[in-house]
């Protein structure tokens, strides 16, 4: 049976006075309080490791893109090396260096068709031809630095791109070479003889992604540099007589 007006108004008063007693009884509020803070924290933990949970799948997420990209990346440079100790020139032709360098020095016979791209890195406009002259004469240094150097006859189609790297500063600063190939083979085969140009001052080493040239100084700088070794754009180290391969710094610091 529902209260009257009457009724309310009557215990209304009494309703407040023992409500005030209860507020300022300190063990009660105290209890209370204990018990709202408790809901609080239960809430806000599992609130956080909702979020704690989510951070970490989504760092696993970018590691994995980014190692993704990385391969995709070093995939594009699989028939890429870099040259290191060539003369630059005003009007170089880079192609027939390296050709040149591959027949005599590496003892591979190239032709210019096994050369898709070849120049110096981040040529620099101002120094660059209008035409594909600028391109034609950086293949050409590449193609005689094979041939003089390497003893490897490189022909101009086995040649996809070469160009200098970095911005032109001075003849005096020598700007690496980047030599992309039309295929694997003649990469292989001109890794595999680059040990006949020790003493020549020109070096050829494969072309890393950055994050992959990094990856290798730190593995370098842990197992040694004779320890250490690149095949197929993927990092080696050689730890005890066994032979680890290092995809990441994670994977280095397991290395003993």
């Amino acid at each position: 049976m529902p209260f009257t007006q009457s009724q309310i108004l009557d215990i209304k008063p009494l309703f407040k006075e023992s409500v005030k007693d209860i507020f300022e009884n300190t063990e009660f509020v105290g209890h209370l309080t204990n018990l709202i803070a408790k809901n609080i924290d239960k809430k806000f933990d599992n609130i956080l490791k909702t979020y704690t949970a989510r951070c970490e799948e989504l760092e696993r997420e970018n590691m994995m893109l980014k190692s993704k990209i990385d391969n995709m990346e070093q995939y594009t440079r699989r028939n890429s090396i870099r040259i290191f100790g060539i003369p630059e020139k005003n009007d170089e032709n880079i192609q027939a260096i390296v050709l040149n360098l591959c027949k005599d020095e590496l003892n591979v016979d190239l032709t210019a068709p096994s050369i898709d791209r070849v120049h110096r890195m981040y040529l620099c406009t101002k120094y660059r031809s209008s035409s594909s002259d600028g391109t034609q004469n950086i293949q050409a240094i590449v193609l005689n630095l094979c041939k003089d150097e390497l003893n490897v006859d490189l022909t101009a189609p086995s040649i996809d791109r070469v160009h200098r790297m970095g911005p032109w500063r001075t003849q005096e600063k020598k700007r690496g070479i980047i030599l992309k190939l039309t295929n694997h083979w003649y990469k292989d085969i001109l890794l595999r003889n680059r040990y006949k140009l020790k003493g020549t001052g020109v070096f050829i080493c494969e072309d890393l992604t950055q994050s992959r040239r990094d990856l290798y100084k730190h593995t370098q700088q842990k197992c040694g540099v004779k320890n250490t070794f690149i095949r197929d754009g993927m990092v080696f180290a050689k730890v005890g007589g066994s032979k680890h391969k290092i995809n990441s710094i994670e994977d280095l610091e397991t290395v003993k």
